[in-house]
């Protein structure tokens, strides 16, 4: 498994984001902020998310959750499966299944889709 849990529905993400926005405006802590970038990567917002990982640095520039997330979120960015096992992290990975002159793999294609 990877490093974030299944918290279920977008409206749970949402009540998660909710809480730990209401959280920060109370508390300034840097877990604060890597969590809620934690629920922000998983909604897609990943520019907020970005915003908050950095956040979390500067309040504690050691925080490895927020180095972890930043990372994550990085290859997420790059459109590279954060979850992959690959032996060498720095090469840059681009996805196969994004090759349009596989006819099999093309706009409206399931072939080779996981949902097979």
């Amino acid at each position: 498994g990877g490093r974030f849990v299944n918290f279920g529905s977008a409206k749970q993400l949402d009540k998660c984001a909710e809480v730990l926005q209401a959280s920060l405006a109370r508390h300034n802590l840097d877990f604060l902020h890597s969590k809620l970038a934690d629920v922000l990567t998983l909604q897609g917002r990943h520019s907020d998310a970005l915003a908050s990982y950095h956040t979390a640095l500067s309040l504690d520039p050691e925080s490895a959750d927020a180095k972890a997330g930043l990372d994550r979120l990085e290859k997420l960015m790059r459109g590279v499966d954060p979850d992959a096992a690959t032996g060498d992290e720095d090469e840059d990975h681009t996805d196969a299944t994004n090759d349009e002159s596989d006819p099999n793999n093309g706009p409206g294609s399931f072939e080779g889709s996981q949902y097979m």
